[in-house]
């Protein structure tokens, strides 16, 4: 991630109102695997941490958002969202080998291509579903305000 990009994104960070002291807000998510960010969005005074970046978990934690209780979805796109909508649609899972000297089974790990939105999304919606239902010790955990990650409220 550049420098600059960095910067883009902790002005549009800083642009909303958020109260960072409320229990509410939880964190903004950085790519652990780009530790230059983490550090960056910090002395820009922006609160970071690390997602839970499990995949089949993630994905699961996603899908139950999407489909939600009671039939009800709990997670919404936006119209607006157009890259994210159509990386969802073209999300894949890898495919099998069917090459007669190596049969390999097919795999359970989606095809990584045109998926940064879907993991993403997969990210902090695991992330703070994580969070929710597992709380640290002796610490009660309100649950986030649902209009933060686009989803409905019950």
């Amino acid at each position: 991630m550049s420098e600059t990009f960095t910067e883009d994104f902790a002005d549009a960070i800083k642009e909303v109102e958020w109260d960072f002291s409320s229990p509410v807000f939880r964190s903004t998510y950085a790519d652990y695997a780009d530790p230059q960010a983490m550090a960056k969005f910090g002395r820009l005074g922006i609160p970071c941490s690390s997602p839970d970046k499990a995949v089949n978990l993630g994905i699961e934690s996603v899908s139950r958002k999407f489909k939600g209780g009671e039939g009800k979805p709990e997670l919404f796109i936006f119209r607006n969202c157009k890259k994210t909508i159509e990386q969802i649609k073209s999300y894949q899972w890898e495919k099998v080998n069917k090459n007669a000297m190596n049969l390999k089974p097919k795999s359970d790990q989606p095809l990584k291509y045109n998926d940064d939105t879907c993991d993403a999304l997969r990210y902090v919606i695991h992330t703070t579903t994580q969070t929710i239902t597992k709380p640290w010790k002796g610490v009660v955990q309100p649950k986030p305000d649902r209009r933060m990650f686009g989803t409905s409220h019950r």
